[in-house]
């Protein structure tokens, strides 16, 4: 991965918009109905959620997703490990990718009356933000295995911070974060970052999943263990006026969304 001073950072505020293709409107399933516009204002709630998709490509897949946006009733959602540009024919949610030169990027998907200002993409992809109202919202998605921690500690000690040194008091900051910050949150294998403990303190970041903690959560699971490395942490203003916050399964795909109110 490039240093943080090679990166090259982008900024813009148009979502991806292609030519159509052979996976557009016939391809999609009869019974899924879009839901009408909700209608927004300054005061609407917003329902943000995050969402690991691995790398998906079927087109199949892609209107299951469609479906769950609409089920969830999701305004923005956070996608992590987006290998490719297909998810353009999200009827009604613009795509904000960021691909990046790792082929493991990010994307921000919004419903059509939301937009977003000030998006900035880290080049490699791992990372995006923009801002939506008064709130930065940074969608990461970081390097994954015990393998790779070193790269791991690097990119948080490069890219989030660069993406939050300037950010304004209100931030909500989700995605596959790879690792954990509390023994709880993993059956095994505490796979810790203290890049991760001091970004998240530095920045007063809370943690916006606040269950009981002697009953286990876990949002990815695998045949060795199960984690909680889906995570949206936020500051202290937003977590105030946080109606709920939830993980969902998407049967599509073995991580759970987490959904925030």
């Amino acid at each position: 991965m490039a240093t943080s001073n090679k990166n090259v950072r982008g900024t813009g505020t148009e979502p991806h918009n292609p030519q159509k293709t052979k996976y557009d409107q016939p391809q999609r399933l009869p019974h899924i109905i879009p839901l009408p516009p909700r209608r927004m204002s300054h005061t609407t709630s917003i329902k943000i959620a995050k969402l690991n998709i691995n790398g998906l490509t079927s087109p199949t897949i892609v209107v299951m997703l469609e479906a769950f946006l609409l089920l969830q009733e999701i305004d923005i959602l956070l996608l992590q490990e987006v290998t490719q540009h297909i998810l353009d024919n999200l009827s009604g949610y613009p795509t904000y990718y960021n691909v990046g030169t790792s082929m493991r990027g990010t994307a921000i998907v919004t419903r059509g009356e939301i937009q977003l200002a000030n998006v900035t993409k880290i080049s490699p992809g791992r990372a995006t933000a923009a801002t939506f109202r008064e709130v930065w919202l940074i969608n990461i998605y970081a390097p994954s295995s015990t393998a790779r921690r070193q790269e791991r500690e690097f990119f948080y000690n490069s890219e989030p911070t660069y993406l939050l040194r300037e950010a304004p008091e209100n931030v909500r900051m989700g995605g596959d974060f790879n690792c954990v910050l509390e023994e709880t949150d993993s059956t095994s294998g505490y796979n810790y970052s203290p890049a991760l403990a001091e970004l998240v303190r530095g920045f007063t970041l809370k943690d916006s999943w606040q269950g009981d903690p002697s009953r286990r959560a876990f949002t990815h699971s695998s045949t060795s263990r199960a984690t909680r490395i889906n995570r949206i942490y936020a500051t202290q203003v937003l977590l105030a006026r946080k109606l709920g916050v939830e993980a969902v399964a998407a049967a599509f795909i073995d991580h759970l969304a987490v959904c925030y109110d």
